[in-house]
């Protein structure tokens, strides 16, 4: 039996009590048995033990307020499993668009400079986030328009304004970390999986509450953050699934990556005076910027021109049907209901942020 069958280890990660250091370490003694008793491998074993051990006392040492004392063994914890050379765990950044949502219910549009991030001078709006600490403004993005608008809680279309970016030719060879790649059913597993997953499980646990100050299930993932931050390699954010997404179904991540995938990129700057990163914003090109209103205006004629309109999609040398670009993609409902992602208000908004220009519009 394939280990990641067990629901104790599919995505996102559930814990039935508030005592996280527990759970934490039952969760990471039950991997280590399961995988253990599969493989047979001492050294397998030796390095999970070890990550567990160091986990233990990063959770511990927080919650003692010795946060120096929690980094320092969660930087031996990545090391225990030599993460930083593990091949599954990085990829390039590159050439898809990437949306960014915001929930406006405000007669006018946020202007282009309001859909990267939080201004740096307004720092003290920055509330806790999974991957990044109160106080840090980040560029948070999805790789679909259905992901930003989960993790927005699904606000109505009316009040939901997104944006698409590009990243540019330096931005899209840079790296990420991928803790996207969720186990599934007929997933063939290796020993580079087995040191990927408990990175991947301590960063996607499911938060208990929601309107909590302090998210204890956020410490691991911050850590990640600040770790490739304090690296100063080409490691630029991380690229990870949507919790929400998938807790309206697993089989999703059946579907395409594109609809369960989110991003994050660290701003750098120190100022807490000007408004924007400039590493973040001579990176990634404003494509289009649309409010939900304006969406539904044009939806019609979006819908009845897609047939015979050629899309210049970005990253593309040649006009393309945006429709046989997005044809294989479907999101599956709460009932488990399959419907073409083209077929959605997520589909044809996507279509209204690739194209470079829709004529008479």
């Amino acid at each position: 039996m394939n280990i990641f069958e067990k629901s104790k280890y599919k995505i996102p990660i559930r814990f039935e009590t508030d005592d996280i250091e527990n759970e934490v370490s039952k969760l990471l003694e039950s991997y280590k048995n399961d995988i253990c008793s599969q493989t047979k491998d001492e050294k397998i074993c030796d390095r999970l033990e070890k990550f567990n051990k160091h986990c233990k006392l990063v959770y511990g040492n927080y919650f003692r307020g010795w946060h120096s004392s929690a980094f320092d063994n969660f930087k031996k914890a990545i090391k225990a499993l030599d993460l930083d050379n593990n091949p599954i765990l990085k990829e390039k950044v590159g050439n898809d668009l990437l949306y960014r949502g915001r929930i406006n219910s405000s007669y006018q549009m946020f202007q282009s400079e309001d859909m990267v991030h939080i201004p740096l001078d307004s720092r003290y709006l920055v509330q806790t986030q999974r991957f990044s600490f109160p106080g840090l403004p980040c560029f948070y993005a999805g790789a679909s328009v259905y992901s930003c608008w989960n993790e927005l809680n699904k606000p109505t279309i009316d009040s939901f304004q997104i944006a698409s970016f590009q990243p540019d030719t330096l931005m899209q060879e840079k790296l990420l970390l991928n803790l996207s790649k969720v186990p599934t059913n007929k997933m063939k597993t290796d020993e580079n999986y087995y040191y990927y997953w408990p990175l991947l499980a301590l960063c996607s646990i499911k938060v208990k509450h929601e309107d909590a100050h302090f998210k204890p299930e956020y410490i691991f993932p911050q850590y990640l953050l600040e770790y490739i931050q304090s690296r100063n390699s080409d490691i630029v954010g991380i690229k990870y699934a949507s919790i929400k997404v998938l807790e309206v179904s697993e089989k999703q991540i059946e579907e395409d990556w594109h609809t369960y995938v989110n991003y994050v990129f660290p701003t750098q700057s120190d100022s807490c005076s000007s408004k924007l990163d400039e590493r973040i914003t001579n990176s990634f090109s404003l494509v289009k910027n649309r409010s939900g209103k304006e969406i539904q205006i044009i939806r019609d004629y979006i819908n009845r021109e897609s047939t015979k309109l050629k899309w210049q999609t970005i990253g593309e040398n040649d006009e393309k049907a945006f429709d046989d670009i997005m044809k294989d993609r479907r999101i599956v409902l709460e009932g488990g209901e399959a419907i073409p992602y083209i077929d959605t208000i997520f589909g044809i908004t996507e279509k209204a942020l690739n194209m470079d220009v829709i004529n008479e519009i």
